[in-house]
């Protein structure tokens, strides 16, 4: 794994506890699956019945990333918004996918290893 995405996946870790961050790492595809787990337990109950959100379940973003290149990788990460009971038709998680899609495709030619670690 790339010694700056094993430190960032740390320093999730240690900020949020080892619940906010689950690793799926494919070494034979240089690709590992970061999936940071939003407590959604805070969210107004009427809020939550809008937003057709489940209280009792994280709000989990997936981002493929590069196993070896982390930020160096030529392509943002692919991202994925969902609850686990929900992945189809979950409104927020699309909305929320799209503004991470978007966010990234403009900012990761402006990232890199060496950079962060700076």
């Amino acid at each position: 794994m790339h010694p700056q995405l094993d430190n960032d996946i740390k320093s999730v870790e240690q900020r949020f506890g080892a619940h906010a961050i689950n690793t799926r790492i494919f070494s034979s595809i240089d690709d590992v699956d970061a999936e940071l787990n939003i407590d959604m337990s805070f969210l107004d109950e009427e809020i939550a019945k809008a937003w057709k959100v489940n209280r009792q379940e994280p709000i989990v973003i997936r981002l493929h990333l590069s196993f070896s290149q982390y930020l160096d990788a030529n392509e943002p990460p692919k991202v994925e918004v969902f609850q686990p009971s929900n992945k189809e038709t979950f409104g927020l998680g699309m909305q929320i996918q799209k503004i991470m899609e978007t966010f990234l495709s403009k900012e990761w030619k402006d990232l890199s290893n060496d950079r962060v670690t700076a």
